[in-house]
């Protein structure tokens, strides 16, 4: 028997033969999409079916019997990455069990299998998780060993388990069974007859929203307008896809134009969650723009909630990721009023809600929220002459950076990871400037430093490197350069680190050729003022050479004193 319809109906029967306690036959379960042959049509829908509910997590009566079958049965996991956050995983792990478990990984050797002992579990958890952040982690292995942590014995079966199963299993059954070839033409050959069905501005949206996931702005931009230009495409469509670019591309420019279209929107729509989610984007656009703008953020995020709490029931909000976002940017906007308390409330709400669903990334934005405000009132609380409750404030903010790190790094979420990265070296960086010994100053700064260097070396693997965030990642890495060798007393490494933010600048201005970019970056630390601060400490260092190619630099700028 096979269960797995997309509307839930076989889930909700076997679950109500489970609480009836009835004998119940061995069957095949179908978690995503269909597992009934359909023609190319009706396969595609079932992908985009499943596609949709990333992010929302299993339907109540699937992740039941998933359960169920999880805590009372020995289970069997093959071809099964662990790396779902937001659905299957997080249902099998809400418990524990010490049923057996038979972990089968494919290789092309021969068979063999181990006891998976806690002790290679542990170990191999730790050196995933002890990785620097700049290095890639295995994902997978580390939620396969927190999964298999929390059951009984566990059996590790690698080879090519389908090669056994055909030679000696079924053939010891009497069983035979043909292979059909692999034709790749074939598949080439239903996806275009699939595509063939598909409106020519849809073809250009989906386009732009596959350079939108590379962080291509311009060619995003370009293929919405393609798709714009199209007689047949639905505008209103096509302008919420391009000015959700324009709000993610995040430029002085294209924040303009992201405010523009999406308040053509509001204009046009009556009260509703609809409208209130793109007040939502207005006011995270304005927030952003900074100082200046912050009342005005404040002001279009309590219209946005305003309006999703007047259009939605409460239980209809509690499982709406929009509304949960709402929440995130009306806490934003009330950390940008300096309000602290009140944001975290919110933060705390958002992140319940995302839970609940399973949204991984939005969860990571509102740990990434938390860390931004301990972080400040860590500062405020330097400011006043509190040492010690600054400190407890920034290893807070370093906790809750850190979640938003993972979150990221989980689901590839490459500017998310980038961003987060550089707010876990913020809290380090201040408590680096309040240490009183030598050597906790020296570990602030290298946490710092890495996490500011994984940032960057995100953005220089993305191809072409966004030249706002390598500049900007760039001078935030030389400003920590520099304070650091002003707090420090070996001139040694005064001396090689200074160096260092001198070579960091001419790969930025030179190598990269950004000169223009960095030129007009007004936003301190600036390329210009961090020049004249590795100038004058090159000269004070005695290093009259490497002086003067700072002086060569700060020319290139062209920028006066």
């Amino acid at each position: 028997m096979c269960y797995g319809r997309s509307d839930d109906e076989d889930f909700k029967d076997y679950l109500a033969r489970i609480v009836a306690s009835e004998t119940l036959e061995p069957c095949i379960f179908k978690l995503h999409g269909s597992i009934v042959p359909e023609d190319p049509g009706k396969k595609y829908d079932s992908i985009q079916f499943a596609l949709r509910q990333v992010g929302k997590g299993l339907f109540e009566p699937r992740k039941k019997i998933l359960d169920y079958f999880h805590q009372n049965l020995d289970f069997w996991f093959i071809g099964y990455s662990c790396r779902d956050d937001f659905s299957v995983l997080p249902a099998i792990t809400l418990s524990t069990s010490g049923r057996r478990t038979y972990w089968c990984e494919y290789d092309g050797g021969p068979m063999a299998v181990s006891l998976f002992e806690d002790g290679r579990l542990q170990w191999e958890l730790e050196q995933e998780e002890n990785k620097p952040l700049d290095q890639e982690r295995d994902e997978g292995r580390i939620n396969i060993n927190h999964l298999l942590s929390n059951r009984g014995k566990c059996y590790r079966i690698k080879g090519n388990l389908g090669s056994l199963l055909e030679t000696s299993l079924c053939a010891d059954l009497g069983i035979t069974f043909e292979v059909p070839p692999h034709d790749i033409s074939l598949g080439m050959l239903l996806l275009n007859e699939w595509a063939a069905r598909i409106p020519t501005w849809r073809r250009y949206l989906f386009g732009a929203r596959l350079f939108e996931e590379g962080l291509r702005w311009d060619k995003a931009i370009e293929y919405c307008q393609k798709a714009l230009a199209n007689p047949l495409a639905e505008q209103l469509t096509v302008q919420q896809r391009l000015a959700d670019v324009y709000y993610k591309e995040a430029t002085p420019d294209s924040s303009e134009k992201a405010i523009d279209l999406y308040q053509q929107r509001v204009n046009i729509l009556s009260a509703g969650s609809i409208r209130a989610n793109l007040k939502t984007n207005i006011a995270n656009v304005l927030r952003r723009r900074g100082v200046g703008w912050l009342d005005q953020a404040h002001e279009k995020a309590t219209e946005a909630l305003n309006e999703f709490e007047s259009s939605m029931s409460e239980s209809k909000r509690e499982k709406n990721l929009e509304y949960a976002n709402c929440l995130n940017i009306y806490g934003l906007s009330l950390y940008g009023q300096r309000k602290y308390d009140e944001a975290k409330v919110f933060f705390t709400r958002s992140i319940r809600i995302k839970e609940n669903i399973g949204d991984v990334n939005g969860i990571g934005e509102s740990e990434n929220a938390f860390s931004l405000v301990f972080t400040q009132e860590g500062r405020r609380l330097v400011t006043g002459g509190h040492k010690d409750k600054a400190i407890e404030k920034f290893v807070q903010a370093i906790d809750h950076a850190k979640a938003a790190v993972e979150a990221r790094r989980k689901i590839g979420n490459r500017r998310g990871y980038a961003q987060n990265c550089r707010n876990l070296a913020w809290p380090n960086s201040e408590l680096m400037k309040i240490s009183d010994s030598q050597e906790e100053i020296q570990e602030y700064f290298l946490k710092a430093r890495d996490g500011y260097t994984a940032g960057l070396s995100t953005w220089l693997h993305i191809t072409p490197p966004p030249p706002t965030e390598i500049v900007t990642f760039t001078n935030i890495l030389v400003a920590l350069y520099n304070d650091y060798c002003h707090l420090i007393y070996d001139q040694e490494a005064r001396g090689k680190w200074t160096l260092e933010s001198l070579r960091a600048c001419h790969r930025l201005l030179v190598e990269l050729d950004l000169t223009d970019k960095a030129r007009s970056e007004i936003r301190p630390p600036t390329t210009h003022q961090n020049l004249h601060t590795i100038k004058e400490s090159l000269m004070t260092l005695g290093l009259s050479d490497e002086a003067e190619k700072a002086e060569e630099l700060i020319s290139r700028l062209g920028l006066s004193s």
